[in-house]
């Protein structure tokens, strides 16, 4: 998946759901946990 959509689709589920685990994201999203946190890390930054 590419990294924008990826990060695009992690925002919307926070928007929908006040918490979610990086657990879920990954299953949800078919990646690894790793992923997740890089992912997360990098949005916490652009914001």
């Amino acid at each position: 998946m590419i990294k924008k959509k990826r990060q695009a689709q992690i925002l919307e589920v926070l928007m929908k759901e006040e918490t979610v685990t990086v657990a879920q994201l990954a299953q949800l999203l078919d990646v690894s946990q790793v992923t997740i946190r890089k992912d997360l890390s990098e949005l916490e930054q652009a914001n």
